[in-house]
């Protein structure tokens, strides 16, 4: 019996300052103050939402780099967390002899714990995480024949890449892999800035555990700033039950 996975997915933050100046003799910034420049990011935060027909996910993350800057090379740290709900097809045994054609749904949580390097090759930046994983699954009504049901915890491996292939095209490879079920997850994305910060592309990618496994591909639009992106997918999924069904997904990341 195969059981879908999702994604893994985190809640936003958002970090707000406030400065109070003194009512009496406070003045306007001094020039030297107003062309101080500001200090570079140091922490990202993200959170995305993706849905199939069968299945939907929500996610959120934070990186950041205690010793240094966001873009500079080095140390870095990172939690994620997410949930999401599922569906399945299959059968179940009744009085321990009849066989049933049951429609499964399921829950699913998890959160992750990582520590990861940071390198820059040129117009080629990489990053490789490990750490811990945990996950918790819930399946109604039960299923006997399904591994993936309770709790479980295990060792995670991520690796990024970023490229800039000139002015205007950039290109992304993403891949990560859990001994939590065996799941893995893989994303490559091309992509062209059509006007301005504004990006078209393409991606593909492939999803799946050990009772699953998935593949994709569609279309993309991004839009970046100096302080984050927004970025959002759609295409076709298919699997084992359904050979093409539809998919989106949307994602904002902001710099602290």
């Amino acid at each position: 019996m195969r059981v879908r996975r999702l994604l893994p997915v985190c809640s936003r933050l958002l970090a707000l300052g406030a400065v109070t100046l003194a009512l009496c003799g406070a003045g306007p910034p001094t020039a030297h103050a107003q062309s101080e420049p500001a200090a570079p990011p140091w922490g990202e935060v993200w959170a995305g939402a993706e849905a199939t027909p069968d299945a939907w996910a929500v996610y959120s993350g934070t990186t950041i780099a205690p010793f240094g800057g966001l873009h500079a090379p080095g140390f870095r740290l990172r939690a994620v967390g997410g949930y999401g709900r599922y569906g399945y097809d299959g059968n179940r045994l009744v009085g321990g002899k009849v066989v049933v054609p049951t429609a499964f749904r399921g829950t699913v949580s998890f959160t992750e714990a990582l520590v990861g390097w940071q390198v820059g090759l040129g117009s080629l930046t990489s990053k490789a995480f490990v750490g811990y994983a945990y996950e918790t699954r819930l399946v109604s009504p039960h299923d006997p024949v399904t591994r993936l049901t309770g709790a479980a915890s295990g060792v995670k491996l991520a690796l990024e890449n970023w490229v800039d292939l000139g002015p205007r095209w950039w290109g992304a490879l993403d891949g990560s892999w859990s001994s939590v079920h065996s799941s893995y997850w893989t994303r490559a994305r091309i992509g062209w800035r059509a006007i301005g910060r504004l990006s078209v592309g393409l991606e593909a990618g492939a999803v799946g555990n050990r009772e699953y496994d998935a593949m994709r591909a569609g279309l993309l639009l991004r839009y970046e700033w100096s302080g984050g992106e927004v970025s959002g997918s759609f295409g076709t999924s298919g699997d084992y039950q359904r050979p093409t069904s539809p998919y989106a997904s949307v994602n904002l990341l902001t710099k602290f």
